[in-house]
């Protein structure tokens, strides 16, 4: 005994960019192949399609911006860094007397600055 099923099937036409003819597909099948890419044929054989879907090209998106900002949180760190090495050795060179612009000792380090060198007191 045999039965028959019918059920509804949705077709997307399309034209052969090669040939020109026009052919259906699935719509389920169509759909799947812009989401993860792929081909079909169409009646004479040409190959159509496509090489990766809207999901690989999003997941590509989205492994190259957070390669970049990785690249960016690196080059801040990098800075902070620098910027906390070369603070460290300020301080440490004020906590000797040491003037910070002309690299010699005084016993009044602050009266110097203001005296010697007052562009460096006014930009801090």
């Amino acid at each position: 005994m045999s039965r028959t099923l019918q059920e509804p099937i949705v077709l997307k036409c399309s034209t052969c960019c090669s040939c020109g003819v026009q052919y259906a597909l699935p719509l389920d099948l169509w759909d799947a192949q812009i989401r993860t890419g792929g081909f079909h044929y169409c009646p004479n054989g040409h190959s159509q399609g496509w090489s990766e879907g809207t999901e690989t090209k999003a997941r590509k998106k989205a492994e190259v911006a957070l390669q970049q900002e990785r690249q960016r949180h690196d080059q801040s760190k990098a800075a902070l860094r620098e910027s906390e090495e070369k603070l460290k050795k300020l301080e440490e060179r004020t906590r000797c007397a040491c003037c910070p612009c002309c690299n010699r000792t005084f016993k009044d380090v602050r009266r110097h600055l203001a005296l010697k060198h007052p562009e460096y007191v006014k930009s801090r």
